[in-house]
């Protein structure tokens, strides 16, 4: 029997520990809803890019991060998001 399950992290700085999760998982930053990024770009960029389009407040822009398996969705329904 398998579990879908989502690890959420209440931390100081989201975008710091996601990059720390990043470098131990193997994982990377999702692209922006709609953005498809060229090989080789910043996603985090890419975001700020998104927010400020958006109308987020710089001050809001690091209140959360999210990583993603670069294989795909887990088989299990696994997510790693950080607020």
């Amino acid at each position: 029997m398998s579990r879908h399950f989502q690890v959420t992290f209440d931390a100081r700085d989201p975008k710091a520990l996601a990059s720390f999760w990043r470098e131990a998982l193997g994982y990377v930053f999702p692209s922006p809803p709609g953005v498809d990024l060229p090989e080789g770009a910043d996603p985090l960029a890419a975001w700020d890019d998104f927010l400020a389009r958006a109308g987020v407040p710089e001050e809001e822009r690091d209140s959360r991060s999210a990583l993603e398996d670069p294989d795909g969705p887990d088989p299990e329904g696994n997510e790693f998001c950080l607020d």
